[in-house]
């Protein structure tokens, strides 16, 4: 039978919390500590963005100036001249607006972002109300590669359910051991709370 102990420690579960599981409740000590995570980050969320909005505009604009400089110094400039005649500077303001246009709004497509995440945790259930439920079979890990993130996703798949998890959790998994995974699903996640092995 796998042992069990170190995703105990990684999950953060007791036998106390397990046995509450068992039956399709979380423990008092699970509650809290959903909630407290909870408002969390809702407290962030609600504090904003800070300078991100600032940060992202000032790296755009440093990249739209590098691009601009090495454009005129490349002799971009004076072949758009060239193919477009006097038209040539009218089209480069025009795009030249449309870009500044585009980075202008970054602080409010981020802060938009922000509050429908906000708005998306907010209108949650209480996580009290959340039923545990259960899944068992063997366990297939996985990794892969997100080209978007450029880092990696770590899943545990068993009995048709997949759970994103950290690289740690994943490795505390015996690939092909059979197991029961007590979970919760909050919007669209699915979360494990807690685990035991089969024999």
């Amino acid at each position: 039978m796998p042992d069990t102990s170190e995703l105990q420690q990684l999950l953060d579960f007791t036998q106390e919390d397990l046995a509450a599981n068992r039956v399709g409740q979380a423990s008092p000590r699970q509650i809290q500590r959903w909630e407290a995570n909870r408002q969390a980050t809702l407290e962030t969320l609600e504090r904003g963005p800070g300078a991100l909005p600032a940060i992202l505009t000032l790296v755009y604009l440093v990249i739209l100036g590098g691009v601009a400089v090495a454009f005129f110094y490349s002799g971009g400039f004076h072949t758009l001249q060239v193919a477009l005649g006097a038209l040539a500077l009218p089209v480069l303001a025009a795009l030249g607006f449309v870009l500044l246009l585009f980075v202008g709004l970054i602080p409010f497509q981020v802060r938009r972002a922000i509050q429908a995440q906000h708005a998306r945790l907010a209108a949650l259930p209480p996580v009290a109300s959340l039923p545990i439920e259960v899944v068992a079979g063997a366990v297939k890990t996985r990794s892969s590669y997100n080209d978007t993130t450029n880092s990696y996703w770590y899943d545990v798949c068993v009995g048709g359910k997949t759970f994103s998890v950290s690289k740690a959790v994943m490795n505390a998994f015996q690939s092909g051991k059979p197991y029961r995974v007590y979970y919760r699903t909050e919007g669209r996640t699915l979360h494990l709370v807690s685990v035991e092995a089969l024999d």
